[in-house]
């Protein structure tokens, strides 16, 4: 278990948001507490062990970030620490995939873990040539209809600073100007990709379910 917390404001964030951030990953601690990172417009950190504090940040729109627990990878690897980046995104994810070496395969991707797996796997689609998923969105959106497993993550674009969140089973919770794996008046529906700068659902997908129900004696004819 994990937890991913990002705050967004249309211009720049002030101090009551600063310190939103850093409570909403004080509260995230119980999810993972074997390392932390966040970034800004300027700033990407990284670092192991518990979250307790913030550097000197101003004159960003968001702060966005991630505690991690480790179900893949080694934990006291700094690289093996979220938000992952690829050419043209970042991301974190909260969960846990079961069919991630099977599409890294697929897909010929050379990652160690299944968060890995889902930004290099939307960063292939986005660029692939002649793909009819080269744009951000319809990348999420197949990548996502592949998983099998639990997913909360948060994407950025690096060209355009789009903020995009969405899941499968793991939690997310949102305010107009925050959302956290634990804190939020409103969760998002799963299935569902969300624009966070405007709050828009710009997708839906398909999405794994483990409970897959049998009735035998539903067959029977009577």
């Amino acid at each position: 278990m994990c937890g991913i917390v990002g705050v967004y404001k249309t211009g720049k964030i002030d101090v009551g948001l600063k310190n939103k951030f850093y409570n909403l990953m004080i509260n995230n601690i119980k999810r993972g507490d074997s390392a932390y990172g966040f970034m800004t417009e300027k700033l990407l950190y990284k670092e192991l062990g518990e979250f307790m504090h913030l550097p000197n940040i101003s004159g960003t729109q968001y702060i966005l970030g991630h505690v991690r627990a480790p179900t893949e990878g080694s934990s006291n690897i700094i690289s093996n620490t979220h938000p992952f980046e690829t050419e043209h995104f970042f991301l974190a994810h909260n969960g846990l995939l079961y069919n991630w070496k099977d599409l890294a395969k697929e897909w010929n991707l050379n990652v160690n873990m299944d968060s890995k797996l889902i930004v290099n796997m939307i960063e292939s689609l986005y660029t692939s040539e002649g793909s009819s998923k080269s744009n951000v969105v319809e990348s999420i959106k197949f990548t996502c209809q592949k998983l099998q497993g639990s997913f909360a993550c948060w994407l950025l674009d690096k060209q355009t600073n789009n903020i995009y969140i969405f899941r499968c089973i793991s939690p997310i919770k949102y305010t107009d100007r925050y959302f956290s794996s634990e804190k939020g008046d409103t969760e998002l529906p799963e299935g569902k990709i969300m624009l966070f700068n405007t709050k828009q659902i710009v997708d839906i997908f398909d999405y794994y379910t483990p409970y897959v129900y049998d009735f035998p004696e539903l067959k029977k004819g009577d």
